[in-house]
């Protein structure tokens, strides 16, 4: 569980362990797209927030683009567009 008020849940699966060292590092293998920006309001909020920023005629477009921003890609990872 992560941030508590909004009820993120995140699942981790750990597929080896290996001894620590400075060669042995993570990998992460796959992932799910980019990270909500921290105080997204929770889940439902994000989502709603994705809709808005597609939907330019959406009443909260304009708050969608100030808070994730014009380019937010949430497939990609970072959320940020190329270029």
């Amino acid at each position: 569980m992560y941030d508590f008020g909004d009820e993120w849940t995140h699942t981790v699966t750990v597929e080896e362990i290996r001894p620590g060292g400075p060669d042995n590092t993570f990998t992460v293998l796959d992932g799910g797209g980019a990270c909500p920006p921290e105080d997204i309001g929770g889940a439902a909020w994000y989502q709603h927030l994705l809709d808005a920023l597609a939907d330019p005629s959406s009443p909260d477009h304009d708050d969608a683009v100030e808070r994730l921003g014009e380019g937010f890609d949430p497939t990609r990872y970072g959320g940020a567009t190329s270029g």
